[in-house]
């Protein structure tokens, strides 16, 4: 009984180590996180400038880039809204930047919309 006791006590320590191997890589405040994106695409999204530049696009994508699964996608989507709370921007021009810049997100800076419910379908 002892050894029976043993292993599911090993098992559980190893389905432990599995799950914490899968922690959030996304990170809103990262070396490649809001702030960049958030300074260099504000000519676009609070200016008025017509497109986004290069600039913008690429710091963007590194901050969108690492958001892969379901939770990520949902603390990006928090990310990019508490951001525009704070920093105020036009909304349509922030949720444009996905097609402009050419990512697959598909959430909106609104505060109405729910990152927490909504499902995340992103292309691989």
């Amino acid at each position: 009984m002892a050894n029976v006791s043993f292993i599911l006590v090993m098992v559980l320590v190893v389905v432990a180590s599995l799950d914490a191997g899968e922690a959030s890589t996304f990170q809103c405040d990262g070396p490649n996180g809001h702030q960049q994106a958030t300074n260099l695409c504000s000519p676009f999204s609070r200016r008025g400038q017509p497109e986004p530049s290069s600039e913008c696009c690429r710091a963007y994508r590194a901050f969108v880039g690492p958001a892969d699964t379901t939770e990520e996608k949902r603390q990006l989507c928090a990310c990019v809204q508490r951001n525009a709370r704070l920093n105020p921007a036009n909304i349509t021009r922030v949720d444009s930047l996905p097609h402009k810049c050419g990512t697959p997100v598909v959430f909106s800076a609104d505060p109405k919309f729910d990152c927490n419910t909504y499902v995340f379908h992103f292309p691989s």
